[in-house]
């Protein structure tokens, strides 16, 4: 069992050693003193009288904003907006800077409805504003009053130092508009990329959203009647019946006591979204125990992402888990829907709630395109099945839009208008014709007339009937197949109009079609109207 590093606590057994045993002064000053509860921890002087001694105290140190500062913009209604100071280091190589920023960023966004302002974006407000953060000298007040001018509810101060072969990071938060500190974190983090993010991740819980920094403790105690005291406080008596939940993450004195034993001090250690177990042995005075991941009720599975994509950081239920590429799937993971989030770089995260089933494998495919991450088939495959390939899924691929263009007319076009051309003119002709046919059969019917009134013989005209008739008759089939041919050149020119519009050349079609282009001729004579049509 790991114990606290802490300094300031006592080893046990027992709690009593941590008091220091000295012996009273036996005189009347020294029991005066203490009866008054003189200050803490002094020690009564028996030689100098009782006398007030005046204290000098410093004042405080102010950093006012320069004067004619026009008021803070407005804040964010929808979000609360989290800046990311820029990070103060000393001796840190900037990839370790780079990488504390992103992580904190994506800390911050992955709690909603908070929203991160990155440092660069800090920078340009200050800029805009005439301020200057180094002015501020790590005053906690003027630090939160020119973080409040990048439209930020609360801001981060974040230090990286190297001190004796080891990094150290320490976070605090400050309020922008009460220009306090409310929490503040510090410990040593790894230069190792992966171990770095998930230390950063449970120091951002503890700034971000310290009432879930929490972890659970299960304690086996074979001994029945066992009293069992956490923190001082009598939480049960063995055999307990379930974990102790929700408990902050931390050290905690666990003390055991039963008529018969001697009393068991020992400190544990609750780790953050974890479950300690400890089992606890009175006779032999011993202590063992155990640290796993959370039980889940429903299960455990796993899940892998496949890509192609180096450098995705997979975050589950917003805890960083890995990056890609993965060499095996990520263990451990609680059935049921789980919040997946993918980030790389600058790019927007992608954040998908998929189903985990327990003893069971998801695999998700995800590929990179000039927007961001995109998520493509989603497979529930067997644990012990192989890892599935890494070539991104084509249906990963969003469908670009068909650019807009403009329609610019091409042979089809040209075409369908000299045939539609020649339809009208057709029909204008059939019109004509239809016409004629009227003048003859009026004729024929005029002469009817005259020769009744002139009581002429019938007969004798009817080589003038005959040839009127005739001229009817060949007018009126004109008429039909001029009237047919327009409205058939007309609906064809139409059509070819309509496919170019909806269906523009490419540029594989022959060039030599919109080349040849297309000519036509009218053939007009007496009596007579044509068309010719060259390809």
């Amino acid at each position: 069992m790991r114990r606290s590093q802490r300094s300031g606590f006592c080893r046990p057994p027992p709690v009593s050693l941590c008091k220091t045993d000295k012996p009273a002064k036996n005189t009347k000053k020294a029991k005066a003193a203490n009866a008054k509860g003189k200050k803490l921890g002094a020690e009564p002087d028996e030689t100098k009288p009782d006398a007030a001694v005046p204290v000098k105290t410093a004042a405080p140190v102010t950093h006012p904003l320069p004067s004619g500062l026009r008021p803070p913009p407005a804040l964010p209604a929808k979000v609360r907006a989290v800046a990311v100071l820029p990070v103060s280091n000393s001796d840190v190589g900037e990839d370790i800077v780079r990488g504390v920023e992103h992580a904190l960023l994506s800390e911050i966004d992955e709690r909603a409805p908070m929203q991160s302002v990155s440092p660069q974006d800090v920078l340009a407000d200050m800029h805009t504003y005439n301020l200057d953060l180094a002015k501020c000298e790590g005053d906690a007040e003027c630090l939160a009053q020119m973080a409040r001018y990048a439209r930020a509810h609360a801001a981060i101060d974040v230090q990286l130092a190297f001190v004796s072969g080891a990094i150290s990071l320490s976070m605090r938060l400050l309020d922008t508009q009460t220009g306090t500190q409310t929490t503040a974190v510090a410990d040593i983090i790894s230069d190792d990329p992966q171990a770095r993010a998930e230390e950063v991740h449970r120091l951002a819980v503890q700034l971000l959203a310290p009432d879930t920094y929490v972890g659970s403790l299960t304690l086996v105690v074979p001994e029945a009647g066992t009293d069992i005291y956490l923190d001082d406080k009598l939480v049960g008596t063995a055999p307990l019946p379930a974990a102790f939940e929700n408990l902050h993450a931390g050290p905690h004195v666990l003390r055991l006591s039963k008529p018969g034993f001697a009393d068991l001090y020992q400190f544990v250690d609750v780790i953050y979204n974890r479950n300690a177990t400890v089992t606890v042995d009175l006779r032999s005075n011993t202590i063992s125990g155990a640290i796993v991941a959370v039980e889940s009720k429903t299960g455990l599975g796993s899940v892998y992402v496949a890509t192609e994509v180096a450098g995705i950081e997979i975050r589950i239920d917003t805890e960083p888990r890995g990056a890609t590429l993965l060499t095996a799937a990520i263990a451990n993971v609680p059935a049921g829907k789980r919040r997946i989030s993918l980030r790389l770089g600058e790019l927007p995260a992608e954040i998908r709630e998929v189903g985990v089933q327990a003893n069971r494998r998801t695999d998700i495919f995800v590929s990179k395109t000039d927007k961001g991450l995109v998520v493509g088939k989603i497979n529930i495959a067997d644990a012990s099945a192989p890892l599935p390939s890494a070539t991104p899924v084509a249906s990963a691929q969003p469908v670009p839009p068909k650019p807009f263009s403009i329609w610019q007319p091409d042979w089809r076009t040209r075409t369908g208008l000299i045939v539609g051309i020649v339809g009208v003119v057709s029909l204008g002709a059939g019109s004509y014709f239809a016409d004629q046919v009227h003048v003859a059969t009026n004729e024929e019917s005029s002469i009817f007339a005259k020769s009744k009134l002139a009581g002429a013989d019938i007969s004798a005209l009817s080589k003038q009937l005959a040839s009127t008739n005739s001229r009817g008759q060949r007018d009126e089939i004109l008429q039909w197949i001029m009237l047919g041919a327009g409205v058939a050149l007309v609906g064809g020119g139409a059509g070819l109009i309509l496919y170019s519009l909806f269906h523009p050349q490419t540029d594989a079609e022959p060039q030599s079609a919109q080349a040849a282009g297309s000519t036509a001729q009218l053939l007009v004579g007496p009596g007579m109207l044509g068309a010719r049509l060259t390809w």
